[in-house]
C-alpha cells in the first residue's frame, strides 16, 4: 500500500519542483533577489504591484481596517476593489516574513511556487483522469507550467492562481459527470473567485463551454444528466454564496470605478488577420513590444502542437468528440482575435496593456487535448502525416515571409522553433510509441524547449535593479517617519518611483495606479489640471492654491535622482520652509493649509468645475472661503520672437517644412508671485519639445486634457527663456496661457481651529466651529459610497463638494464629528456566505445521519 502511495506521490512532486527549479535556475542566472543584485520588478510588477504588497503587509501586521479603505489611495477610496483583485492569493501570506524593503525577493519566491503549484495541478488532472505514465505526466505538467502565457505574464502576479485552479475545475467537472461525490468543482471555483474574480470569470466562460461539450460528447443517460446539471447547478450556486462576502462589495467597488468604463461601442471587425497569432508559437516569440498591444502569448511547445492534431486524426476517439474538440478550439481561436468575443472574454473592457488575457485558456485547452493524443498506443496513416507536414509547413511558410513583419522573433529562435518541430515529427509519427523510451525521450525534449523558450522570451525584458526599490523604500520612509504620517496630513513630492509610493510608505498622498479606482477621482484631477488616466492619478503639477485647498501641509524634495523618477518641476515648493534635511531628502512644510474637515460656505455644496484647470481652482477658492478676489492672473510673455514659425487661429505653423521653426518666449517674473503655464494635451513630447533655460520642460506622465505646469517661484527676477520647437507642420496651441499667482495665503475662519484624528483607515474622529456664515462641514475626504456621517452623535446626510469630497450641512456652534466606512454590500454578503456556510453543514450532519451504515 506504502509503495502504492509512493509511486503516485513522486510523479506530483516532480512536477511541483521541476518548474520551480528551472524557474529558479533562469533568476539565479539573471541575478535577481535573493540570489543577486538586481530584482524580479519590470512594468506594473515594479510599478504597482510591489507597493500593493507592501500595504499588504502593513494591513496585516498593523492596521486591519486597510482592508476596507486606505487614505493612501489618491486623496483616498475603498479598498475591497482592490485586494479581490491583486491581494487575496492565499500565497501572499509568504511575503509577511520579508521586511518591505526585501519584498523583491519574497515575490520572486511566490512567483516560484506559483510556477510549481500550476504543474502540481495539471499533473493531478492527469493522474485522476485519462492517467498517463510518469514520465508523461510530467511533461504535460512542465509544458502547462511554462507555457507561453504564463512566462509572458508572470509579472502579473496575481493572474497566475487562475492556472492552478483551472485544470481542478475541469476535473472536478469530469468527476460529477462521472457521479463521484467529491466537492473538487466546489472547491477550485471558490477559490478562484476569491483569489481573483477577473480570472475566475474567464474560468467561468470556459466552464460553460466546457460543460456543454461535455454533454454533447457524454453516453449518459436521462436521469444520470439530470443528477449533473443538479449537482453542477448546485455547486456554482453554492461556490457563488460562499464567495459573497467578497464578489457583493467587489460589485459595488466596480459600479463606482471600471463599470463607468466597460462595454464600449462594439464593432464586428476582426483586431487582426488571425494567422498572425501562430507567429507565437514558435520558441521565444516575446519582447517588450508585445506586452502593451501584441498578439496572444499561445506557445506550448512542438509535442503538444502536433498531439493536438494527433488527436484529431485518431479513429479510435468519437468522431463526436473529435468535433467537439476542434470546434472549441476554433471558437477560442476566434476569441483572440474578433473583437465581439475578445470583450466578452475581458468582461465587457478591452485591456489596457496585456491583451488576449485568457489565452492560458487555450494554452490550458491545446495541452489538455494533446495528452489525450498520445496517451495510449497509436498509429498514424499516411494521409494524416501529410495532412500534419501541411499545416505545419503552411505555418512555417507564412511566418517565415512574414518575418519582418514579427520583429519579436529573431531568425535564430525562428531556425530553432523548425528544429524542434522537425524533431518532435520524428518522434511522434515515426518512433514506436507507448514505450517508456519514448516516454522519456519526449519529456526530455518537451522540458528543453519549453526551457529554452522561458529564457529567450524573459531575456527580451529589462528589469530595475534590487538598490534602486531599496534604497529609495528606505529613504522616503525615513523622511515619512519625520513626518509622523499617522497625523491627517497630506504628503507631496517632487520626485517618485511609482505612483503608489504612498501605498508602499503608508503615507496620504495624492497619487494612486490602481484598476479599482473611483471614477471620481480622475475626474477631479482632470478639472484642476493633474494628470490622470485610465486606473491612476498624480498630483504632480499642484499650484500653491490646490496644496492649500487640499490639504499639502508636507513637500519632499529630493536632489538625488539616482533611485527616483524626477516628476515634473515644482520650483514653488521653495516657498514652504525647509524643516528637515537628511538623506538627501529635504521637508519642507506648508502652515497654510486647510485641515481634513473644515467649516465652510454654502456655496462649497453648489460649485461646478466646469472650466479649465487654473478657473477651477479659482472657482474651488473662492466657494470654500466665500471671497471673489482672483488668485490667478493671465499674462503675456514679455516677449516672443518666431523663427520660420507664425500663429494663426491658435495654431503654430511652420512656414518652410524643410527647416525646424522655433517659437522663442521670454518672461521676466516678479517677486512675490508664482507663475504657472496651461498647456493642452497636443502639447506633448512627441509632437513637439519645449525647453525652458534650456531644460525640457514637459513632464513624461500621460495626460489627455488640460495640465498645470509651474514654471517660477517667485523668489527671483531672472529673466526665463522658453523655446517651443514643433515636429510637424502645424501645433494646435490651445490653450497655451501663462498665468500669475498672488502667494498671499488662503484668509479662511477657523482654519486652525479644528482638530482632526485619524483613528484608523475605516474611522475619522474630529472637531469644528461653524457659524451662521459657515453653516457647512467641509472635507477633502473623497464621498465613496461607504462612508456613514455622525455629527454630535446624530446620523446626517453626506453631501458632495466639487463633485468629490464629503460635505454636510450644520447648525452654528461647536460640533463633533464621526465618519466610519464600511464598503457597501458586505454586511449583505457576508450574511449570504454565512448562511450558505451553516446550510452546507446542516445538509452534510443529515446526509451522515440518514446514511446506512453499509454505505
Amino acid at each position: 500500500m506504502k509503495k502504492s502511495t509512493h509511486k503516485k506521490v513522486w510523479p506530483l512532486l516532480i512536477c511541483f519542483l521541476l518548474p520551480v527549479f528551472i524557474m529558479a535556475f533562469y533568476f539565479a542566472y539573471r541575478n535577481m533577489s535573493p540570489f543577486g543584485n538586481r530584482s524580479i520588478l519590470t512594468v506594473d510588477l515594479g510599478q504597482q504591484y510591489v507597493d500593493f504588497f507592501a500595504y499588504f503587509r502593513h494591513t496585516l501586521l498593523s492596521d486591519p481596517s486597510g482592508l476596507f479603505y486606505s487614505f493612501s489611495k489618491a486623496f483616498g477610496g475603498e479598498m475591497f476593489g482592490t485586494w479581490a483583485y491583486y491581494l487575496m492569493s492565499p500565497i501572499n501570506l509568504l511575503l509577511l516574513l520579508f521586511p518591505t524593503q526585501h519584498l523583491p525577493a519574497g515575490i520572486l519566491i511566490v512567483t516560484l511556487i506559483k510556477y510549481g503549484l500550476s504543474g502540481l495541478s495539471f499533473g493531478y488532472l492527469l493522474s485522476k483522469s485519462i492517467k498517463p505514465n510518469s514520465a508523461l505526466t510530467i511533461m504535460w505538467s512542465v509544458i502547462y507550467a511554462l507555457n507561453g502565457w504564463i512566462i509572458a505574464n508572470q509579472l502579473n502576479i496575481m493572474w497566475l492562481d487562475g492556472m492552478i485552479w483551472l485544470p481542478l475545475v475541469v476535473l472536478g467537472i469530469h468527476q460529477i459527470f462521472n457521479g463521484q461525490p467529491t466537492k473538487t468543482y466546489l472547491i477550485a471555483m471558490t477559490l478562484a473567485i476569491i483569489t481573483n474574480y477577473y480570472i475566475a470569470y474567464m474560468i467561468a466562460l470556459f466552464t460553460v463551454i466546457y460543460v456543454i461539450f461535455k454533454f454533447t460528447t457524454s453516453s449518459l443517460n436521462a436521469t444520470q444528466l439530470k443528477f449533473v446539471v443538479k449537482r453542477l447547478f448546485l455547486d456554482t450556486f453554492y461556490s457563488f454564496c460562499l464567495t459573497a462576502w467578497l464578489t457583493l462589495p467587489t460589485l459595488a467597488s466596480l459600479k463606482q470605478g471600471k463599470a463607468h468604463y466597460s462595454f464600449p461601442h462594439v464593432r464586428f471587425t476582426f483586431e487582426y488577420f488571425p494567422f498572425k497569432m501562430f507567429s507565437k508559437l514558435f520558441n521565444g516569440a516575446l519582447d517588450f513590444n508585445q506586452l502593451p498591444n501584441g498578439l496572444p502569448n499561445i506557445f506550448v511547445g512542438s509535442v503538444a502542437l502536433i498531439s493536438f492534431f494527433i488527436y484529431l486524426s485518431r479513429h479510435d476517439i468519437p468522431l463526436r468528440q473529435r468535433l467537439g474538440s476542434f470546434l472549441i478550439t476554433l471558437i477560442l481561436i476566434l476569441s483572440m482575435c474578433y473583437r465581439p468575443l475578445d470583450l466578452l472574454w475581458h468582461a465587457g473592457q478591452f485591456p489596457i496593456w496585456y491583451p488576449d488575457r485568457f489565452s492560458f485558456i487555450f494554452c490550458f485547452w491545446i495541452i489538455w487535448i494533446a495528452a489525450h493524443g498520445i496517451n495510449s498506443s497509436y498509429s498514424v496513416s499516411w494521409i494524416t502525416m501529410m495532412i500534419i507536414v501541411a499545416i505545419l509547413g503552411s505555418l512555417i511558410i507564412y511566418v517565415f515571409l512574414n518575418l519582418p513583419k514579427f520583429p519579436f522573433i529573431s531568425p535564430l529562435n525562428f531556425a530553432t522553433g523548425i528544429l524542434f518541430l522537425l524533431i518532435t515529427f520524428v518522434l511522434l509519427i515515426y518512433t514506436h510509441n507507448g514505450t517508456r523510451l519514448f516516454s522519456f525521450a519526449l519529456m526530455i525534449l518537451s522540458i528543453f524547449e519549453m526551457t529554452l523558450n522561458a529564457n529567450n522570451s524573459l531575456n527580451n525584458l529589462s528589469y530595475i535593479s534590487n538598490a534602486s526599490y531599496t534604497k529609495y523604500t528606505e529613504n522616503l520612509s525615513y523622511a515619512v517617519n519625520k513626518i509622523h504620517s499617522r497625523q491627517p496630513n497630506r504628503i507631496g513630492k517632487t520626485f517618485y518611483r511609482s505612483k503608489d509610493d504612498p501605498f508602499s510608505n503608508n503615507y496620504i498622498g495624492g497619487d494612486a495606479f490602481d484598476s479599482s479606482l473611483e471614477y471620481t477621482t480622475p475626474k477631479f484631477m482632470e478639472q484642476i489640471g493633474q494628470p490622470e488616466g485610465s486606473g491612476f492619478v498624480t498630483y504632480t503639477n499642484g499650484t500653491l492654491l490646490s496644496d492649500q485647498l487640499l490639504g499639502f501641509r508636507y513637500y519632499l524634495t529630493n536632489d538625488n535622482h539616482q533611485y527616483n523618477k524626477c516628476v515634473i518641476n515644482r520650483p514653488d515648493v521653495i516657498n514652504y520652509p525647509e524643516i528637515h534635511r537628511d538623506n538627501n531628502l529635504v521637508i519642507h512644510k506648508n502652515s497654510n493649509v486647510l485641515p481634513l474637515i473644515f467649516p465652510t460656505y454654502p456655496k462649497a455644496l453648489t460649485v461646478k468645475l466646469n472650466q479649465g484647470p487654473i478657473m477651477n481652482q479659482e472657482r474651488l477658492y473662492q466657494a470654500i472661503t466665500n471671497r471673489n478676489d482672483a488668485r490667478f492672473k493671465p499674462l503675456l510673455f514679455n516677449s516672443v520672437r518666431q523663427n520660420n514659425l507664425r500663429i494663426h487661429q491658435g495654431q503654430l505653423i511652420t512656414n518652410n517644412p524643410l527647416i525646424h521653426g522655433t517659437s522663442n518666449l521670454t518672461l521676466r517674473p516678479k517677486l512675490n508671485h508664482a507663475y504657472y503655464l496651461l498647456i493642452g494635451p497636443q502639447i506633448n513630447n512627441k509632437d513637439c519639445k519645449i525647453t525652458m533655460n534650456g531644460h525640457e520642460l514637459l513632464p513624461n506622465t500621460a495626460y489627455n486634457h488640460p495640465i498645470i505646469l509651474n514654471i517660477s517661484s517667485g523668489t527671483n527676477v531672472k529673466p526665463i527663456h522658453f523655446q517651443i520647437q514643433p515636429f510637424q507642420s502645424k501645433l494646435d496651441l490651445r490653450p497655451f496661457q501663462l498665468y500669475q499667482l498672488n502667494k498671499q495665503p488662503i484668509k479662511h475662519r477657523f482654519m486652525n481651529h479644528s482638530h482632526v484624528h485619524i483613528v484608523n483607515n475605516r474611522k475619522v474622529t474630529g472637531s469644528f466651529k461653524s457659524t451662521v456664515n459657515q453653516p457647512v462641514m467641509g472635507t477633502s475626504i473623497p464621498a465613496t459610497n461607504g462612508w456613514h456621517l455622525k455629527i454630535d452623535g446624530q446620523s446626517r446626510k453626506i453631501y458632495k463638494i466639487a463633485g468629490e469630497f464629503i460635505g454636510a450641512k450644520v447648525k452654528p456652534g461647536k460640533h463633533n464629528v464621526k465618519l466610519t466606512f464600511t464598503p457597501p454590500y458586505l454586511p449583505l454578503g457576508s450574511l449570504i456566505t454565512l448562511l450558505t456556510i451553516l446550510a452546507m453543514l446542516l445538509k452534510y450532519l443529515m446526509d451522515k445521519t440518514n446514511k446506512k451504515p453499509d454505505q
